[in-house]
């Protein structure tokens, strides 16, 4: 007969993962598996065990892993972000690992949890760095200024503190729309907000005409003919184009869309 086994569940949220490891510890549980509680699978075999996010927990966690390595910290929450299958479990080992042995062991590229949590890392970073290359803001008929990005992996946080410094006196929105979440700053404070599935901007990253400002308007409309009249139609290449910059990023270039570009009055 199969022996029982415990499964792990929590919200999904970074701090109710940590706070999962507490309890692991406390209660000296190895889960077998960890999952999302919305992601909770029934297995007659197993015993469930499941963790509600405790703020203070995990802060306990967060401060211990962080004084044993900052370089394994901020590993475990950028490939916590990857949002891939099984990611739980990885960084359950690695935190494990982290914890049991002296030394700077998040180093280690000998051990394969190691060696994985890093090539991950290294995935979120390069998504990060390219929502930083490819976002643009546009101003809305009110004057606040909107971007929408739709990044492989859940990286919004990790560009948020660019965006703050940038637009810091101004209006404006930075919003996930895979995730259907973003953050809206006043010019004081930034907040999260989610939206649900009739919210502008779900569908596209550039925001209809009518909702744009007029300068936004001329300035889109300026940048396309710019565009149209250096391209050269005989020598357009793109299959180097995408080998260049792979489609999936041509969405959020202007030059690439098919924006009606009549007058902007």
């Amino acid at each position: 007969m199969k022996k029982s086994s415990v499964i792990m569940t929590y919200d999904g949220s970074f701090e109710g993962f940590l706070s999962l490891i507490y309890e692991s510890y406390t209660k000296k549980i190895v889960p077998e598996d960890i999952f999302p509680l919305e992601e909770k699978q029934q297995d007659i075999f197993a015993t469930y065990e499941e963790v509600h996010t405790d703020e203070k927990k995990a802060r306990r966690v967060w401060e211990g892993l962080y004084k044993k390595t900052a370089w394994g910290a901020r590993s475990v929450y950028m490939v916590f972000l990857s949002e891939m299958k099984g990611v739980e479990m990885l960084l359950f080992r690695y935190v494990q690992k982290i914890f049991a042995f002296p030394g700077k062991f998040e180093y280690n590229f000998s051990d394969e949890d190691v060696l994985r949590v890093e090539k991950i890392r290294r995935r979120i970073s390069r998504e990060a760095h390219r929502m930083l290359m490819f976002v643009r803001f546009q101003k809305t008929a009110d004057g606040m200024y909107y971007a929408a990005i739709e990044p492989r992996y859940n990286v919004l946080s990790l560009v948020l503190k660019h965006f703050a410094n940038r637009y810091a006196k101004e209006r404006w929105m930075l919003y996930d729309m895979k995730r259907k979440y973003g953050f809206y700053s006043d010019g004081k404070e930034i907040i999260r907000v989610t939206t649900g599935d009739d919210f502008a901007g779900n569908r596209t990253v550039w925001l209809p005409r009518k909702l744009l400002h007029e300068e936004e308007i001329m300035f889109r409309t300026m940048w396309k003919e710019y565009f149209q009249a250096l391209s050269i139609e005989e020598r357009k290449n793109p299959r180097l184009q995408m080998q260049l910059l792979p489609k999936r990023f041509w969405k959020y270039l202007p030059e690439k869309q098919d924006f009606d570009i009549g007058s902007s009055r």
